[in-house]
């Protein structure tokens, strides 16, 4: 369910962003008058802006290697729900695999420093996750002049907005990307798979519960047979077993809080980690006890038949 509200999340983000990429560069500092007008007059609630990624001269201690250096606007951290990650001037984001070329066995070493383009650097972040060779910075810290920009994300839920966006970009041939689209498709169809093994995963939890419960019965049948000649009555039988289902339920909602808890502290992995709701989980659980316990009176009237309460 967890999965489920991520994706829903995501269909909410692509239906809201608008990526915007031009067929001519466009300068970052005329870029970043554009958005400061945009969000003056609310047309947007955030706008990233995404600069050509160049090659450069990296220089560490006495090895220089050339990698692309991407300028990166720091709201489009934000905007990716990367609030641990603010990148000040002279400090750089970096992909473990591209740290541990550079670095060598340094690579544990806190803050290391690197010389971009004869400009000094620090690493700052170091993705454990991310593939490939990249190292991000600050656009406004970028070691070169001119920086260009090739897209700009914006985050507006107004049709007549962007139309006075893309207005203004017009210098620059702007187009409308459909990554929003194609997103926003994937992104339901997953929820679809999701939501059918979500009930699946219920249906055989359920089935295995009636199973096993019905089981325990079975074997406790002399059990009830003394409390019915003891003078227990079928709702007293029936308050037997509720009260033992709803202990089992009980310990198992424990049980399965617990494994949450710890699955997030042993698997570091934001790609595994899913928002969790603890409001979901906890009514997923409620419904499940309603279900359990319209069971547990199927099996009252099962034992009302056979011992004549």
């Amino acid at each position: 369910m967890s999965a489920i509200q991520t994706q829903v999340d995501q269909i909410h983000y692509f239906t809201s962003t608008k990526t915007i990429t031009f067929k001519k560069n466009a300068p970052i500092t005329e870029l970043e008058k554009l958005k400061a007008k945009w969000k003056e007059a609310q047309w947007i609630q955030a706008a990233s802006i995404t600069g050509n990624p160049r090659k450069l001269p990296i220089q560490y201690n006495d090895k220089i290697s050339n990698y692309y250096i991407s300028p990166y606007d720091p709201e489009q951290f934000q905007m990716n729900g990367r609030t641990d990650i603010d990148l000040k001037n002279n400090e750089v984001y970096i992909s473990v695999q591209l740290a541990s070329k550079l670095l060598g066995s340094d690579i544990h070493i806190e803050n290391p420093k690197i010389i971009i383009n004869n400009k000094p650097y620090i690493i700052k972040y170091i993705d454990k996750e991310a593939l490939g060779d990249f190292i991000t910075l600050n656009y406004k810290n970028a070691p070169y002049k001119n920086v260009e920009s090739n897209n700009v994300q914006v985050v507006t839920t107004n049709d007549q907005a962007i139309t006075k966006i893309m207005n203004d970009l017009k210098p620059y041939k702007p187009t409308l990307s459909d990554l929003e689209t194609s997103t926003k498709k994937e992104a339901q169809q997953r929820i679809t798979f999701l939501v059918v093994v979500a009930i699946l995963l219920l249906m055989i939890a359920l089935i295995n519960f009636i199973q096993l419960y019905n089981y325990k019965l079975s074997l406790d049948e002399n059990k009830w047979y003394m409390l019915t000649l003891l003078g227990a009555n079928q709702r007293t039988v029936q308050l037997y077993m509720y009260v033992e289902c709803l202990a089992i339920c009980f310990i198992a909602f424990l049980l399965s809080g617990l494994e949450y808890v710890l699955f997030h502290q042993l698997i570091d992995s934001t790609i595994l980690k899913q928002t969790f709701k603890l409001p979901v989980f906890i009514i997923l659980n409620l419904v499940a006890m309603i279900v359990m316990m319209l069971i547990v009176g199927i099996f009252t009237k099962k034992f009302k038949m056979k011992f004549n309460f």
